[in-house]
């Protein structure tokens, strides 16, 4: 009962532009000492400027960048620095697309979760840090689309387990390709939300993060097992590739 996720305080995310977000985002901020950005790229190669021109229109510093849909390679991976931040990157080897990063203030030390990575080629892909001043679990997880769900919830079961037993705050950004919106209706979606409830995470996204002509679906999010009264209210940016922060 005490995990029941309707006595739960969730937050209401806001769509906003980097600008109207800087012009508040400094007053909610307070003593918080973290922050964290997801970006669904849509491929480095194709929007890396974009996403440079976001973080400079950004009035704050962000202490880590998930990215998912890099489409990186391991021989490209080198050519998407971005100054003042490591970069840890997760590429498809496989086949092309695909590939998760984090990019990390070059201040924060942290540490490589290898423990925690789960991968499976053709179902997601993720990477894993720890950062070593803050006691918090970062990661960045991309699930294939149409690939087998039901496998997919049973390996995230066993992580969010994991992570728990750690007793760290923990926040993981991701490319879910999971529409949150149909939970009623769909039973392994339902069987995810169900999975990330269970284990006292919670989706600080709750509207469409990828809207066209014809849909309006939220399949990109970042989950958390922070306590929300103790965190900046989410908002979804639109600009010129899909940001969630």
């Amino acid at each position: 009962d005490s995990n029941f996720f309707d006595e739960f305080p969730l937050p209401v995310c806001e769509y906003v532009t980097a600008c109207e977000l800087s012009n508040t985002v400094q007053s909610k901020l307070g003593d918080a000492n973290f922050s964290m950005v997801h970006v669904n790229c849509r491929g480095l190669y194709t929007n890396f400027q974009n996403l440079n021109t976001l973080l400079n229109s950004l009035s704050f510093i962000v202490p880590v960048i998930a990215v998912t849909e890099t489409r990186t390679t391991s021989d490209s991976e080198t050519n998407y620095n971005i100054p003042a931040y490591n970069f840890e990157v997760k590429s498809r080897t496989h086949k092309s697309g695909g590939g998760v990063g984090l990019y990390i203030l070059n201040n924060i030390a942290y540490k490589m979760r290898d423990d925690l990575i789960f991968d499976l080629p053709d179902v997601f892909e993720s990477v894993f840090v720890e950062l070593v001043s803050l006691n918090i679990i970062g990661g960045c997880v991309c699930r294939s689309p149409n690939s087998d769900l039901a496998l997919f919830n049973a390996r995230f079961d066993t992580l969010l387990s994991e992570i728990n037993c750690s007793k760290q705050r923990c926040y993981i950004a991701s490319d879910f390709n999971i529409n949150l919106l149909k939970y009623e209706e769909h039973e392994s979606t339902a069987n995810y939300v169900n999975c990330i409830f269970s284990h006292s995470f919670f989706p600080c996204i709750n509207k469409p993060t990828r809207i066209t002509t014809s849909s309006a679906t939220l399949i990109d999010n970042i989950i958390t097992n922070a306590c929300f009264e103790q965190t900046i209210n989410p908002a979804i940016i639109y600009s010129d590739i899909s940001d969630h922060l």
